[in-house]
C-alpha cells in the first residue's frame, strides 16, 4: 500500500495522472487544507481529481493525498 502526496492544482492532477494505479483502480483520497479535510474514494482518480479542482479549487484545499495499491482492488472483497 502507498500513499502519494499532490499539490491540489492542475500540475498535481497531472502528476498524478503519470501514476499507473491512479488512473482506472480503486483508490481512497484525501483533500486538505487549514481547516477543512475531504475523504473520498473513487475508481477513477485522474477524473475525480479534476471534477474536485473545478468544484473546491476556492475552498482552501492544499494538498491531496492518494492511498492506493497496485495488487488491490476493491472487487476483490465485494460480491
Amino acid at each position: 500500500m502507498e500513499l502519494r502526496r499532490y499539490p491540489f492544482d492542475k500540475d498535481g492532477c497531472d502528476t498524478a495522472g503519470e501514476n499507473a494505479w491512479g488512473k482506472n483502480d480503486s483508490v481512497v483520497y484525501m483533500i486538505n487544507g487549514q481547516k477543512e479535510m475531504y475523504v473520498g474514494e473513487t475508481s477513477s482518480f485522474q477524473n475525480r481529481f479534476r471534477q474536485h479542482l473545478e468544484t473546491k479549487k476556492n475552498d482552501g484545499y492544499e494538498i491531496i493525498r492518494l492511498i492506493g495499491d497496485k495488487e488491490f482492488h476493491k472487487s476483490y472483497v465485494q460480491d
